[in-house]
């Protein structure tokens, strides 16, 4: 685990501290047959990473095993889900990227003047996604 420590640790060292980093951690149960089996080591992996981050102010955590209400939406690759489970998962990052923009976390949402109060314009969108991707680029060193 001290291996992924690291590497946990670098990823998040590298994401701009005015940005918000959501980590989707994958799901930690099986559906052997029509029964829950849990997986140890998945689970092992997700509690390092939580512990990695969980004190940085722009970085939020989604379990994907959290949002399985049945392990029938668990197909037999545990790494995929039926729809509703995907639906929940983007119902979850709004809900925490509207936690973050409303200064539910410690750190502070970059400055997006053209958002506030009004549509984004065509041309605003475009300047805004390619300063985005610059500050990404410079952050992560390429």
């Amino acid at each position: 685990m001290r291996v992924y420590e690291t590497m946990y640790r670098t990823i998040l060292d590298k994401a701009p501290a005015n940005a918000l980093f959501i980590v989707v951690l994958p799901n930690q149960r099986h559906n052997i047959n029509g029964a829950a089996v849990e997986d140890g080591i998945q689970a092992a992996l997700n509690q390092t990473f939580r512990s990695v981050g969980e004190h940085r102010g722009n970085v939020e955590f989604i379990e994907m095993t959290s949002l399985i209400e049945s392990i029938d939406e668990v197909t037999e690759d545990f790494r995929h889900f039926n729809r509703a489970v995907y639906y929940r998962l983007f119902q979850e990052i709004g809900t925490c990227y509207q936690r973050w923009l409303s200064g539910g976390s410690a750190s502070a949402p970059m400055e997006r003047p053209e958002f506030i109060g009004a549509r984004l314009k065509p041309k605003a969108m475009t300047g805004r996604l390619r300063e985005t991707v610059r500050v990404y680029r410079r952050a992560l060193g390429i």
